[in-house]
């Protein structure tokens, strides 16, 4: 397996066997079913499409309570594993070129 695939599923299985991907909140509404009712009528592309949960977005901010917000705030993030050597040059090749 190349090392971009295997950093690809990491990320994957850490998020897949993650209990706090579906995060409870005290108020019983689970995150990850909240952004899928969020983004479901959403007609444009937003940072939720890829779970990236920003809290002080508009849409988010707007969508749960002030105090499920503190709680998602304070919620342990998984930890998702560095990128390898081979991946970080490719990169900076792609950045060098756009210089």
């Amino acid at each position: 397996m190349s090392s971009g695939i295997k950093a690809e599923t990491d990320i994957y299985n850490s998020f897949k066997n993650d209990d706090d991907s579906k995060k409870k909140l005290s108020s019983e509404r689970i995150v990850k079913e909240e952004l899928y009712k969020l983004k479901k009528d959403l007609e444009f592309k937003y940072a939720i499409h890829s779970f990236i949960l920003d809290v002080d977005n508009k849409l988010i901010a707007e969508h749960f309570t002030e105090a499920e917000l503190h709680e998602i705030e304070d919620t342990f993030i998984p930890e998702i594993s560095e990128l390898s050597d081979k991946i970080n040059n490719l990169l900076n090749k792609f950045i060098d070129e756009f210089k």
